[in-house]
């Protein structure tokens, strides 16, 4: 009997990185081919143009397929976006087998029941995750399987995804030639490639930066918490990059990637870099810490917008372990120092586990890889319930599920969040000022 083969489709807002891989045991992989392309058709962690990121999704999964001599057809894709929104809900169900126990098919029951909700018009459920179970409305348990009870209510944190998002997804990847065989949200996978089991008991943080969005989860009690997504990313850095040092985009992306900063404090010697001129414009040398100010103004923004929203939330006192940055974000060197300061924990920069793997993983032990390769990886309640469909019928609400503590994404709060915008843009301009005249 073969292995089971699964792929696992990272498809970013800079890039789509595809991951084949055959499952040697339990949790247990060895990677067979990766492969990478550009990605020119999401905008903030959403498609935008279907064609174009179909060619990057044939393009990177045909060159992992010719690495792992294999030929694939369906795929495990991420899914993020301003568009995700989560909910807390509490749902239960009388338990009625001779043996008074509960039993798989009672889990089955909880999921079901709560996905016949239709918590929002063209909101579709993506992933139902408990947060705890309580037994005959009293005793709390990880794992309900065969405890005697009447009746079984679930805690559940349930995130949601756009209906149209979805399907734009879907499309693309039908039109690269292939099929999704499942989606999951891009912070819980990369969750799962990153993060150690102490830090989801204690309580951690966990900020994705990619290229177009920010997707920030948090664990505690091995469950999730809190799960949310900004559009403030890499991107956005190097957009500034671009306006206030008057280069193109291009240029900007690698001034950021190979001398950028998160802080000052991390720069070991101030040296000069050269900034390409365009068209008349000549080239000029500027000093590292000026590209650093540039940098460290949008990241600290992003910082301390996430920080703000996680007080109001009352979720912030539930980091005990600290946070874990991770994605391609996670680069800039003295990014941890920084969060430290704003968030006033331990920071540390999250890189795939090779725990999971069969061998090492060698150049995919990069943070920028962690979202790929936990797609691979099951969800902690997989072996409960499956909770791989995204498609469910739909119902009214159900008259046993109270819902509470609403969780909203930006744009489901039809409103982005307040910014300091503002203040960069005029700090910007004094840098590009400065800039003008050397």
């Amino acid at each position: 009997m073969k292995n089971e083969i699964i792929t696992g489709l990272d498809i970013g807002s800079t890039k789509v990185c595809a991951v084949i891989a055959e499952k040697t045991g339990k949790n247990k992989f060895k990677i067979l081919g990766v492969g990478k392309a550009p990605s020119t058709g999401l905008v903030r962690g959403e498609v935008s143009n279907i064609i174009d990121t179909a060619k990057s999704i044939k393009a990177a999964l045909n060159e992992a397929e010719e690495q792992a001599g294999v030929k694939v057809t369906e795929v495990i894709a991420g899914v993020s976006g301003e568009n995700i929104s989560s909910i807390r809900s509490r749902n239960y169900v009388t338990i009625t087998n001779e043996e008074q126990e509960v039993t798989m098919a009672d889990l089955r029951k909880l999921k079901e029941d709560m996905r016949s909700i239709q918590f929002s018009k063209d909101m579709k459920i993506l992933h139902i995750l408990h947060e705890e179970f309580f037994v005959d409305r009293q005793g709390v348990v990880t794992n309900p399987l065969g405890v005697a009870c009447s009746r079984i209510e679930a805690s559940n944190h349930v995130v949601m995804a756009s209906g149209t998002a979805i399907q734009n997804i879907q499309k693309s990847v039908k039109r690269g030639g292939y099929e999704v065989k499942d989606l999951k949200l891009q912070s819980l996978a990369s969750a799962s490639a990153v993060l150690e089991d102490a830090e989801k008991d204690l309580g951690v943080l966990l900020l994705d930066i990619g290229g177009g969005t920010t997707d920030v989860l948090i664990y505690q009690g091995n469950a999730i918490r809190y799960s949310r997504v900004y559009g403030i990313a890499g991107n956005r850095i190097t957009n500034d990059i671009k306006e206030t040092l008057n280069v193109i985009a291009e240029d900007a992306e690698q001034l950021k990637t190979n001398y950028g900063y998160a802080t000052e404090a991390a720069i070991v010697k101030d040296d000069t870099i050269t900034v390409k001129g365009v068209g008349p414009r000549p080239s000029t040398r500027i000093p590292i810490s000026l590209l650093t100010q540039i940098i460290r103004s949008r990241v600290e923004e992003l910082f301390e917008i996430i920080n703000i929203e996680l007080e109001k939330s009352d979720v912030k006192k539930k980091i005990r372990a600290g946070l874990v940055i991770t994605g391609g974000g996670a680069l800039l060197k003295g990014i941890t120092d920084l969060a430290e300061k704003v968030f006033g924990v331990p920071a540390r920069v999250g890189l795939p586990a090779e725990e999971h793997f069969d061998g090492s993983i060698g150049e995919l032990s990069k943070p920028e890889y962690a979202t790929a390769l936990g797609l691979l990886l099951p969800l902690e309640e997989d072996y409960l319930v499956d909770d791989s469909e995204v498609e469910k019928p739909k119902g009214t609400f159900w008259s046993r599920a109270k819902s509470s503590d609403k969780i909203k994404s930006d744009k489901s709060e039809g409103k982005k969040p307040k910014s300091k915008s503002s203040p960069i843009k005029d700090f910007l301009l004094k840098i590009r000022d400065q800039y003008n005249d050397l």
